[in-house]
Formats: C-alpha cells, structure tokens, sequence
C-alpha cells in the first residue's frame, strides 16, 4: 500500500464502485443493442445482472471468511493467491487498456478534436498513475468527493432527455431466449468483474463493505436500465441499430426550459470523462498491488510502469473498435476464471466447516 493508512469507509466503497462501473457501462453496453432487438437487450441485461449478483454474493460471503481469518495466501495457500492475483491483473490491464482507449476516442470526438486521441490517453494514463501514487485510501476519498458533482447532474440529464420518448417505441411486444444472450450478458457480467479486487481489499474497508457493493452495483444497474430505457423510447430500435454512440446522442436532445446552452451531450461526455479518470486510476492501483501480490514488487515506480504499458498497449491497438473487441475476449476468458475461481473459493470453505 503506498499510504500509511489505507483504510476506507464502505460509503467511499460504494461510490467508488459506481464511477468506475457506470461509464463503462454506459458505452460499452451500447453496442450490444445492434446485435439484438431492444426487447431481447432489456431481458438479457436482467439475466446479466442476476450473473453479477450471484457473482457478488460469492465474493461477500468469501471475504466475511477473510476478514475473520485472515489474508488471501494465509487462507487459500500461495497458489490460490497467485492464480487469483494473476487473473485480475490480466482483467485490469485489459480494462485499463480499454478505458485509455475511449477516453481518447470520446474526448477527441465531442469535446477536444483538435488534440489528437493519442494525446488524451497519455493524459488518463498519467492522471491513473498520479491517483494510484496516493494509494487506496487517496482513490477512495477523491471519488467519494466529486461522485455528488458527476452522478447528480448525470441522473439530471437522463431525466430531462426523457422529455423526447415517444411512446410508441416503448410498445408491448416479445423477446425470444436464444444463444445470443451470451454475448449481451457477459458484457454486462464484464462491466462488474473487477469486484474480484475486492478481496484483496477487504480488510482495508470499515463498515458494512459487502453491502455497500450489492448497493453499489443496484444503483449502476438502475442508473443503466434508465438510461437504456429512455434511449429505446427516444431514437427506436431501428434509431439504435444505425447511430455510432446513442448514448451520447440522446443528451443532445436534452433541454432545460429558459437556457439556451443546447450542448448537454459535451457536458454528459465531460463527466463520464471524470468518470474514466477515477477508473484508470482504480485500475493502476489494481494492477500494482496484484504486481505487489505476485512478484513482491510495488510502490509508485511499478504504478508508472503500469500506467505506461497500458498506454503503449492502447496505442498498439490502433483504434477503438480493436481495443473493444480484444477487451471483450480476454477479459471475457478472465471473467470465466474469475468465476470459477470464486465458486472453488466458496466449496472449499463450505469443506472445511463441516
């Protein structure tokens, strides 16, 4: 840890949590509405969030054991730590290359085009580094205090863009199960998969930690299902199927009576940008202290590094679809270890108490 007292109360917990879940979601998620009708998008974003609820209960009753018990090596042995440590490491790079990569691409588009992507991915990957040098506690206080000044005037948006649904897009209608639920549901399992770190985290969180994640990943879901919801009813499926960033789109639309600023979706992007930096440095933290897990090396010089691999890894990928697409893969194979790596984790435990 690099601060002296890295201790965090589960409030700063839980709204960590959701700027780092939310605007990934928020973009990521907008692409699976061309691959199914907008029906089948609602049902499998439920059946993605009962993944990620089953998922996080693993987690809660696995670090109750850890915080009674002890640290992750002490409980499950150097080699159930390290194949844990390893796998994170491999969903936060990704998950760091992936946020570089669309901040430079959304910054560039609708708020800075006269400075390069590449540019504004050096400046994530900088401002990742700077906030994982403060360590957790450091993180953890900085996204509790802006979390009011960007999910506030978030919830506000959503709101006032809700004033252009047309309710024949919302019509009744029905959704067939099919194999493509795979796809749209494990991206939404992949948005919350890096609670994994958590327990790495737990003896370092006061209060009720377990429950502020739960509620931490309602309020994401809700927040989503809103936005997605008020999307749908703005633009239709046929809208959704054929415009580059609906998400984006739809707060252009947004209007608030007596002012004539009409650039919402530059204010919308502007905070989910706030949003990417709390996340970039939540996944250099990450990444250090698997780094601090496996080769017993940390501190700031390997947060830099860190920071600085995943930039280059960002750039190599060249454009954002190929950084999407290769998140996709990886982090999906990490998220299936993830799993399985937790269900292990809890069937050992149960062994043991009998």
């Amino acid at each position: 840890m690099f601060s002296e007292n890295s201790r965090i109360s589960d409030r700063q917990l839980a709204r960590l949590a959701v700027l780092d879940w939310f605007g990934k979601g928020a973009l990521l998620l907008q692409e699976m509405t061309r691959a199914v009708s907008v029906r089948q998008f609602f049902l499998y974003l439920l059946a993605g969030f009962l993944l990620v609820f089953f998922y996080l209960c693993l987690l809660c009753g696995l670090s109750g054991r850890l915080r009674r018990d002890g640290d992750i090596q002490r409980k499950w042995g150097k080699l159930g730590n390290g194949f844990l440590a390893a796998t994170l490491l491999t969903y936060n790079f990704m998950n760091l290359v992936y946020i570089l990569r669309l901040f430079g691409e959304i910054g560039n588009r609708f708020v800075l085009p006269e400075v390069s992507g590449e540019v504004l991915m050096l400046m994530a990957a900088l401002a990742g580094a700077a906030a994982a040098f403060g360590g957790f506690e450091s993180g953890a206080r900085t996204a509790s205090v802006i979390y009011p000044f960007v999910i506030w005037p978030l919830g506000l948006l959503i709101l006032l863009s809700a004033f252009t649904v047309r309710t024949e897009y919302l019509g009744p209608g029905t959704a067939v199960l099919d194999a493509s639920i795979l796809p749209v549901a494990g991206s939404v399992f992949l948005v919350f998969a890096g609670a994994g770190s958590f327990l790495f985290a737990v003896s370092n969180v006061e209060g009720k930690p377990c429950a502020a994640l739960k509620t931490a990943a309602l309020r994401t879901f809700a927040c989503l299902g809103a936005l997605f919801l008020v999307m749908t009813g703005a633009f239709g499926e046929g809208g959704l199927k054929f415009m580059a960033w609906p998400v984006i789109a739809l707060m252009s639309s947004a209007e608030i009576p007596g002012v004539f600023f009409q650039r919402w979706d530059v204010i919308f992007v502007g905070l989910l940008l706030m949003e990417m930096f709390i996340s970039a440095g939540t996944n250099v933290y990450n990444l250090t202290d698997c780094g601090r897990r496996l080769w017993k090396k940390g501190g700031k010089g390997a947060a830099a590094l860190w920071a600085g691999a995943g930039f280059l890894c960002a750039l190599w990928c060249g454009t954002y679809e190929r950084a999407m697409n290769l998140y996709l893969a990886v982090n999906g194979a990490a998220a299936v270890v993830l799993t399985l790596l937790a269900v292990i984790f809890w069937f050992a435990e149960r062994s043991r108490q009998r």
